[in-house]
């Protein structure tokens, strides 16, 4: 996720939303969650445990806040001109179970993010 060692990574998502009229609201979901964090599978020796991936929304280049999964949001960094838009967000690991159950290797997270405009 990370190279500097404390586990969070900004990142970016770039959308084309040719409709932007008004305040754009963003609702992040996964199939596979634990405590409003993203439990990636296969990642532990125990099938119930495993990384955990937090969100945050970015807000001037800060972790900003925690999203709730499931619940829209008003991104707090938001670039890009007319129908081009690109969000900030942040990434933060986590643990469900014990550590020592973990598996070293790489791994990835899916989630669904819808943005709508009101």
């Amino acid at each position: 996720l990370c190279q500097n060692g404390n586990h969070v990574k900004e990142f970016t998502v770039n959308m084309r939303c040719p409709y932007n009229l008004g305040t754009m609201k963003v609702t992040i979901t996964a199939t596979n969650t634990y405590n409003n964090a993203i439990l990636v599978q296969n990642t532990s020796n125990t099938s119930s445990d495993g990384l955990l991936v937090y969100l945050y929304n970015s807000n001037a280049g800060n972790i900003g806040t925690a999203i709730t999964l499931g619940t829209p949001f008003t991104p707090g960094k938001i670039t890009g001109n007319n129908a081009d838009k690109t969000i900030s967000l942040h990434a933060k690991l986590g643990y469900k179970g014990n550590m020592q159950n973990l598996i070293a290797g790489p791994f990835s997270a899916t989630a669904t993010l819808v943005a709508s405009y009101s």
